[in-house]
């Protein structure tokens, strides 16, 4: 098999969208105390993984908690 830039782009753009895809887990539905809990929690992962939550990047682990309880809440529709 020759050697092509085009093989190299595709196969990079193939991986890319792989391992983009198979990160994301979505956030549970409901509105009990364990769920939300459980949210945050997995939020906290993904940001201690990424350093992201969402698009936004918090400057420090106490603002990225504060961001996935608001953002748990809101999910469930409820109000702290």
């Amino acid at each position: 098999m020759k050697y092509t830039y085009l093989n190299d782009i595709d196969f990079l753009y193939r991986v890319r969208q792989i391992t983009n895809n198979s990160i994301k887990m979505p956030l549970k539905k409901g509105k009990s105390k364990k769920v939300i809990s459980q949210n945050i929690k997995e939020i906290m992962h993904s940001y201690h993984k990424k350093g992201t939550i969402g698009t936004s990047i918090p400057e420090s682990n106490e603002k990225a908690q504060k961001q996935a309880i608001a953002i748990a809440y809101s999910m469930a529709k409820k109000k702290k």
